[in-house]
């Protein structure tokens, strides 16, 4: 097939160790995907995404941004369905470009991969997240998943990389004080039955957020805090 003939060079060329070579690649790889027609996508998704999911965990690449900008681009061009399956092997993927260890366009355009998969109510199944019945209400189960990682790069050193995560939860409706309520009551002891819709104790409070890997915060965002937006969005 001539699309992975033609993309099968430039992800070889990935593993130079050339910044520029690296960043080139990745940009032609970006526009190999642009240029092709969807159903080509598609019918290549699976092992295209294995490709730059597999680049992407490579710790000496530079090309990052880049490859993130190609999954963007991927997941615009393909039904929400088709991308789902990706999902369980992306995201986790996702978070270790979030980590403050890496380059600050590498966490920014993490953000926008994030905000792009959240933005698609097609998505979720894959995550056993519930797919939402109206996409209109805001924030939908996925968005809720994805919160807790962009919530901690509000503190981000780059001021950048903050106003991405910002404009996303601001986009989703998801309020920080929700969040940290939500957090505090997920993370400590249960109430008993009776109690259960009352609210989290005065002195509790929530571990930091950078304290703790992004996707730990499932039982947060799946669960809700058992009642109000949560169990609405459940």
């Amino acid at each position: 097939p001539v699309f992975a003939s033609l993309l099968k060079p430039l992800f070889n060329a990935l593993s130079e160790h050339n910044k520029t070579v690296q960043i080139g690649a990745a940009s032609c790889i970006c526009q190999v995907i642009q240029g092709s027609p969807a159903i080509v996508v598609r019918e290549n998704l699976s092992r295209l995404c294995s490709r730059l999911i597999q680049h992407l965990n490579l710790p000496l690449l530079v090309a990052k941004p880049q490859l993130l900008t190609a999954c963007v681009n991927t997941l615009r061009m393909v039904d929400g369905a088709d991308f789902d399956e990706v999902l369980p092997s992306l995201m986790p993927c996702l978070e270790g470009c979030l980590a403050s260890t890496t380059d600050w366009q590498t966490r920014k355009q993490a953000v926008e991969v994030l905000q792009a998969v959240g933005d698609n109510p097609e998505l979720g199944a894959s995550l056993e997240i519930p797919l939402p019945q109206d996409p209109s209400v805001k924030p939908t189960p996925l968005q809720r998943r994805i919160a807790p990682a962009l919530e901690a790069l509000k503190s981000d050193k780059v001021r950048a990389v903050r106003e991405v995560a910002k404009d996303a939860l601001l986009r989703w409706c998801v309020a920080s004080k929700t969040l940290s309520m939500a957090m505090t009551h997920s993370l400590t002891a249960p109430p008993p039955p009776s109690m259960r819709t009352s609210s989290p104790t005065p002195g509790a409070s929530a571990p930091p957020m950078g304290s703790m890997p992004a996707w730990a915060a499932e039982s947060v965002l799946a669960s809700g805090t058992g009642g109000g937006r949560s169990a609405t969005a459940r």
